[in-house]
């Protein structure tokens, strides 16, 4: 008895008086739900912000680093080589001179001659950032002469990240050559096959397979393979995995959302007081082209300033192949404002 008349039927004047208290609810939702070009809106804002205080964000990578060098002073024996490879995780992708440096450092210590696994380890590294700096014969030279059949699966599953980035970057500065640029991406294609054969973080391994599906035409299976993560992934991967939506996003013509995935992916970066990123760039470059010139000059000159900070080579490349072109419009439309400012004050 008691269901029954939890369950029976409402009167039909109340029926219909919820009806119409559901469809003015819903009607409510989406009047005032915010649209795409609203929360896009909302994270240029966000990011105005952070390009403006991107100095701020710096901040405790640099007490962080003068902490470590001041540790240098006291630190003797086999302690130093972990002092050193901090220094290094606090420079790279910051400041590629400065992590190459730590690296020689470290490589220098009596001790790692005996300990391959480290050795190597630092060979890597170095590949990476010679690959930053655009050295990519050297990154290569290097990759070449390790054997990854002969490392652990953490050693190996490294490797085949730093092949993949190096391949991948090459890929990018040769866009011109297309042949040699077809025959490096078929090299980053098989790398990203082997770490997702090995890749035991199951975030980094979806990042990578994500990747993998754009690259072969299945751009429609991404989001899926993406999504879930967003809200467990941490640090660099929640960049790579907006810079991998927007990726999607383009390949699919959907301009808006390509845009706001790059914007979330430049708040992560600028946020995390990296020097060396994309999303920034190509966002400022879409911006240019809608007409947006004043936001997209600060964006661009904000990646600039940061590519040659850092000795990003490619990063250089790609920002100094449109500078010009903003630069032009950007000085254009302070010149107009001039005059008519100035014409203003006439008719006054």
């Amino acid at each position: 008895m008691l269901l029954e008349k939890i369950f029976l039927p409402l009167p039909q004047k109340k029926q219909t008086s919820m009806k119409k208290i559901a469809f003015i609810l819903t009607f409510l939702s989406l009047f005032f739900m915010p649209t795409k070009a609203q929360e896009l809106n909302a994270l240029l804002i966000e990011l105005d912000r952070c390009v403006e205080q991107k100095e701020q964000y710096r901040t405790p990578r640099h007490h962080r680093i003068d902490s470590l060098k001041v540790m240098l002073r006291t630190t003797q024996g086999t302690k130093l080589s972990h002092v050193y490879e901090a220094l290094y995780q606090q420079y790279s992708h910051f400041c590629t001179d400065s992590a190459l440096f730590y690296l020689d450092c470290l490589g220098n210590l009596p001790e790692m001659k005996e300990d391959t696994g480290r050795r190597i380890q630092v060979e890597l590294n170095r590949a990476e950032q010679l690959a930053i700096m655009g050295a990519y014969n050297d990154a290569e030279g290097i990759v070449n002469s390790l054997a990854p059949e002969q490392k652990d699966t953490p050693t190996r599953t490294r490797y085949y990240h730093v092949c993949r980035t190096i391949y991948g970057w090459m890929a990018d500065y040769m866009r011109n050559t297309p042949t040699l640029s077809s025959q490096l991406l078929q090299k980053t294609h098989l790398y990203r096959d082997s770490i997702i054969n090995i890749e035991q973080d199951e975030i980094s391994r979806d990042v990578v397979k994500a990747d993998y599906l754009l690259a072969s035409n299945r751009e429609n299976e991404v989001k899926a393979v993406l999504n879930k993560h967003i809200g467990q992934a941490k640090n660099e991967q929640k960049s790579y995995i907006y810079f991998i939506l927007s990726e999607t996003s383009r390949v699919q013509n959907n301009r808006e959302d390509q845009m706001r995935y790059l914007a979330l992916a430049a708040i992560e970066d600028l946020q995390r007081g990296v020097t060396e990123y994309a999303a920034l760039p190509i966002l400022a470059n879409l911006l240019m082209e809608r007409g947006d010139i004043e936001r997209a000059y600060n964006y661009l000159f904000c990646s600039l300033e940061d590519a040659n900070y850092c000795n990003a080579k490619l990063r250089s490349v790609e920002i100094s192949e449109i500078f010009p072109i903003i630069e032009k419009a950007y000085k254009q439309k302070e010149r107009e404002a001039r005059s008519d400012r100035k014409n203003g004050k006439r008719r006054r």
